[in-house]
């Protein structure tokens, strides 16, 4: 096991199996028989405030070995600490799975939205004389009913501009709203709020919950069913679909912009098209600021560039095909959070024996 001991990771930990390597600034675990690593591991991840108190250092936190050594762990017989690593470990191991299952949904509808409305996919295999409609699709349904439903969307050739005949290159503001409603959250202090930020975003794309008098300046709302896309530094992919209206007012930080689809696209549409490699190329170019801090796109000029091709029959047979992509990749997110909520209240109470583990009544579907 090992755990960092110096800066912002102080406290922060890890099971290792197998051998390696570490450099001065992580310390290391080396178990004794009869002590369960992820016990170990989880006792150290509820004390993580404690770790970082005992730390010294003004500029960079860090904890000598010496310090670390003599942290007290509070050790239950070794059928508890199994037991108990087990609870905490099958709910992050499903919050894990959530995770590589959104990756995988994720990059199937990325993979339809390139072949379609990028690489005229479809188009250029009945160019090259492909006539059976299932391999004209690429593969992507087996029904050959819905196949050729499909290949009717596609022209059979390309313009003099290589666009796919019929179809023409649109500007955001052809296939998108940009939603600049203000809220100010102060003048409702005891509002919770659910808030999209930067911080939240890269901390696993899960909004904050905030009360109003916490959020010190003015937010975007975001309407049911936008799609938020950073304006800093577009290099650094921060798209995010928000989960399902809950109960709290949803606000957005000033750093991203809201967009809601038009009548001729979907939310599906602008996520993917946002989240496209050709599409976030043409963002970069659009940056301006000297500093890496202030480099932002500008709202009206991303609005007027011309960013997707197609036209609405294919825009709304892609949507068909992807919102129950999006919507499961959300309904996962929302059951991750979920089960880090239930981890972080069950941790602190397994470990100081508030809770014991035959109290708790926590089954984990794979």
């Amino acid at each position: 096991m090992v755990v960092s001991c110096i800066g912002s990771d102080m406290g922060k930990s890890a099971v290792v199996r197998g051998d390696f390597v570490t450099n001065q600034q992580i310390n290391t675990i080396i178990l004794n028989a009869g002590i369960d690593p992820l016990y170990v591991y989880y006792n150290l991840s509820a004390r993580r405030a404690e770790i970082r108190n005992l730390a010294g250092g003004a500029a960079q936190p860090i904890m000598n070995k010496s310090t670390f050594g003599a942290l007290p762990i509070k050790l239950p017989d070794f059928a508890e600490q199994v037991a108990i690593g087990r609870v905490l470990g099958s709910l992050d191991d499903k919050i894990e799975l959530n995770r590589r299952m959104n990756e995988t949904l994720e990059a199937m509808a990325q993979a339809i939205f390139r072949d379609w409305f990028v690489d005229f996919g479809p188009v250029r295999r009945k160019l090259a004389g492909a006539t059976d409609p299932i391999a004209i699709m690429g593969g992507l349904t087996p029904d050959p009913a819905r196949a050729a439903e499909l290949v009717a969307l596609f022209p059979a050739a390309l313009g003099e501009d290589e666009l796919p005949l019929g179809w023409r290159l649109m500007a955001l503001s052809d296939v998108a709203t940009h939603c600049k409603g203000a809220v100010d959250p102060q003048k409702s202090p005891q509002t919770l709020f659910e808030h999209y930020s930067l911080p939240a975003y890269d901390a696993g794309q899960e909004p904050a919950r905030d009360p109003g008098a916490s959020i010190k300046s003015n937010k975007v709302l975001v309407p049911p069913g936008a799609v938020l896309v950073s304006k800093l530094n577009p290099e650094i992919l921060r798209v995010w679909a928000p989960n399902d209206y809950v109960g709290a007012p949803q606000v957005a930080s000033t750093e991203f912009l809201v967009f809601t689809p038009k009548p001729a696209a979907g939310r599906g549409l602008l996520y993917f098209l946002f989240r496209d490699p050709t599409v976030r190329q043409i963002m970069e170019g659009m940056v301006t600021g000297t500093s890496k801090s202030h480099q932002r796109i500008s709202p009206p000029a991303l609005l007027q560039t011309k960013l997707v091709v197609g036209d609405p029959g294919a825009f709304a047979a892609f949507e068909e095909l992807v919102d129950p992509v999006l919507r499961r990749s959300l309904a996962l997110r929302a059951e991750s959070r979920t089960l880090a909520e239930m981890r972080d209240y069950l941790l602190p109470r397994l470990m100081s024996g508030e809770i014991r583990v035959g109290d708790v009544n926590c089954e984990i579907a794979a």
